[in-house]
């Protein structure tokens, strides 16, 4: 099935529309603006689906467990979960990719019998897939108004190896109240320098108790942490618009336009120029609001579990 390619004449909030589907799975984008911040109503997810914040952030309430997701995590969701959702700092575009019965049976197959089995919530974004869902989805939308995109089941077997083959050397993500903290700091602060030391004392703790807190529950030290939010951010703006590099450099923290491209080129393996590469570089290409704005969007419920 192709990407749905009927007009609207607004992008709107709070909605999902469908980029592909095929037997190896779907891909859908959704937009949340975040305007209720607390907790919506309790939903169930009807099958098992991965969850990768490209901009903004959420959480994720469960039973007996909270789930902060954003940029640099993924998150996910099995079939009969039951969960709430919440948006503390604004609300969050993610691209939800679910892989079919088919697929599953092809990962179980190459990685083992427990691929799926864990019930863990949260996954570092490993970068490659990362940069997989972020140019997937300009593709798929700049390709809605011509042909379906060719190689998206690739893509999609691509991604889900990717999260599948490094899963053993990620962590599990627990909220515990320190590491909580901090992520709703980073978050929430204008400061763009973030430091080990700048986030510790504002916490009002010992930054070495911070970075070992923050590395045992995230699998990752929070300084790592801060540069991937960084360049993820920095990825979703270069990707998707005509910005300046030196003044998304600035805005995000790094010194200069080389401190930034040195950065992002040591995490995604190339320049940031080639982030462009997924607008088209073809005269007449339209920017990503308009294109977006032309896909058949439906209504999204404020938990947004109930649309999977």
């Amino acid at each position: 099935m192709a990407a749905v390619v009927t007009r609207t004449q607004a992008l709107p909030d709070n909605a999902v529309v469908l980029l592909h589907r095929s037997e190896l799975g779907k891909v859908e984008l959704v937009r949340c603006s975040g305007e209720h911040g607390s907790a919506g109503r309790r939903e169930f997810a009807t099958h098992l689906h991965f969850t990768l914040p490209l901009s903004g952030c959420f959480v994720w309430h469960a039973d007996r467990e909270d789930v902060f997701a954003d940029p640099t995590t993924l998150l996910c969701t099995h079939a009969g979960d039951s969960f709430r959702m919440s948006h503390p700092h604004g609300g969050d575009q993610s691209i939800v990719l679910s892989p079919s019965p088919q697929l599953i049976d092809h990962l179980t197959e190459r990685f083992g019998s427990s691929v799926f089995e864990q019930r863990r919530r949260m996954r570092i974004a490993p970068a490659r897939a990362q940069w997989i869902a972020h140019t997937f989805y300009l593709d798929l939308l700049h390709e809605a108004d011509r042909h379906p995109r060719e190689g998206a089941d690739e893509c999609l077997l691509r991604f889900f190896e990717d999260i599948v083959a490094g899963d053993d050397a990620q962590r599990t993500l627990r909220d515990e109240a320190l590491v909580r903290r901090a992520l709703d700091y980073v978050h929430d602060t204008s400061e763009t320098r973030l430091t080990l030391q700048h986030i510790a004392n504002a916490l009002q703790v010992r930054a070495p108790y911070l970075t070992h807190a923050f590395a045992r529950h995230t699998g990752q030290p929070l300084y790592r942490y801060v540069m991937s939010l960084k360049l993820s951010r920095a990825l979703f703006r270069i990707a998707a618009g005509d910005e300046d590099l030196t003044r998304i450099a600035l805005d995000l923290g790094f010194s200069s336009h080389s401190h930034l491209s040195a950065a992002f080129k040591a995490r995604y393996g190339r320049p940031p120029s080639t982030a462009r590469r997924a607008r088209g570089t073809q005269q007449g290409v339209a920017p990503e609001s308009t294109i977006a704005a032309q896909l058949r969007w439906r209504p999204l419920c404020t938990a947004r579990g109930g649309t999977y």
